[in-house]
């Protein structure tokens, strides 16, 4: 297994700890919510949470969304999300990563098409 390089291992050490940060904070708002009795606002918070279109930046849970809107044929869905992703991350990212998010796109339009020919669902297919 090759080594990180230290810019990379940089990289990796100050996105856990953004992700720690940031799971950090939410316990200790929900913790305050609850310290103060708010509690319709914990669950107005708690259902925020669950629609957290960034899924706290775990890229598992965004693959995992991803890929059920391609296997449940929902592009108009896949396609927004897909957007977004690119305008808040993928842009960040140099060329050489960049060329990977387009591969990785590529491939979730044919696991749609495919997708959408199994189901006999061949309206679903646009050019």
């Amino acid at each position: 297994m090759s080594q990180l390089s230290p810019a990379t291992a940089d990289y990796v050490l100050s996105a856990k700890a953004g992700i720690e940060s940031l799971e950090y904070i939410d316990d200790l708002l929900r913790e305050y919510l609850l310290f103060r009795g708010f509690t319709s606002t914990l669950q107005a918070f708690e259902s925020d949470l669950e629609q957290d279109r960034d899924q706290g930046f775990h890229a598992d849970k965004i693959v995992d969304e991803l890929l059920s809107m391609a296997r449940e044929l929902r592009l108009d869905s896949l396609q927004e999300y897909w957007r977004y992703l690119s305008f808040r991350f993928f842009s960040h990212l140099s060329p050489k990563y960049q060329r990977t998010t387009k591969m990785f796109e590529k491939r979730l339009l044919r696991l749609f098409l495919v997708s959408a020919a199994k189901a006999g669902r061949r309206h679903d297919i646009r050019a």
